[in-house]
């Protein structure tokens, strides 16, 4: 796996891990995961972006933690990079390149989920072309391969009727939109209620989730909606309640 990720990176296995970093690995596996995600929040911020990828795959990421490293891990220093935004304390473009940075690293991860056999099953994932925030859909489209769904992730700087035309292409058993922030909810509700007057797309099951589908009240209602998922417990209830995959 290293020999993968050092292809990904265009460096040498030797650059990635050196006896430092394997000393380095045994202490950040012992390490309490908050302190774990402030070294990461720092690494990032500080623009180390190759000593960020070494920290994370210190971790010795494998198909069966690959999730609770996304979780547990890169979530809660996305959440902290966002609330020292908010404060002021960071800029636009510090956030953006944190941003960045821990993007690259789910990517490099998600070369893990390749190992998992896949099924016949497809999904469609994407969030908005008026939100930004793509992480968490692209760890969404991780989970499902892990999952044995194969699954394509799209760009959210693409149009309704493209989107529709790919749909239609590509026939996949379920279609995800992810939404962050609540301020992207007409846009998501135009989006699907433009999908549902196509007849051959009034069947596809649709499942949005993300912060955005919740208020004070509890998840918004969405026409046209089938499934909605706060977080990755929810989406493999819903996936195993539809069939898509076996219970465990």
């Amino acid at each position: 796996m290293l020999i993968k990720l050092s292809e990904a990176l265009e460096v040498s296995v030797d650059t990635l891990v050196s006896e430092e970093e394997f000393e380095e690995s045994f202490d950040l596996q012992r390490a309490n995961e908050t302190v774990l995600v402030q070294k990461l929040v720092d690494s990032v911020l500080e623009k180390r972006e190759y000593d960020t990828i070494r920290i994370v795959q210190s971790l010795h990421p494998t198909r069966e933690n690959l999730m609770h490293i996304f979780e547990s891990i890169l979530q809660p220093v996305m959440v902290r990079i966002g609330e020292m935004w908010e404060q002021g304390s960071i800029s636009v473009y510090d956030e953006h390149y944190a941003t960045s940075i821990v993007g690259k690293v789910v990517d490099i991860l998600s070369v893990y989920a390749l190992e998992v056999p896949k099924t016949d099953r497809k999904a469609v994932c994407m969030t908005v072309s008026s939100d930004s925030h793509v992480l968490g859909i692209k760890m969404i489209t991780v989970f499902l391969e892990l999952k044995g769904i194969r699954s394509i992730y799209v760009d959210n700087n693409i149009s309704t009727a493209s989107i529709i035309s790919m749909l239609l292409n590509e026939k996949p058993d379920m279609f995800l939109i992810s939404l962050t922030i609540g301020r992207h909810l007409d846009s998501v509700k135009n989006m699907i209620g433009v999908i549902r007057q196509n007849d051959k797309l009034k069947g596809l099951p649709i499942v949005v989730g993300g912060q955005g589908i919740m208020t004070g009240e509890g998840i918004i209602n969405i026409p046209g909606v089938q499934g909605y998922c706060k977080n990755t417990y929810d989406l493999d209830q819903w996936l195993n309640l539809h069939g898509f995959i076996d219970a465990a």
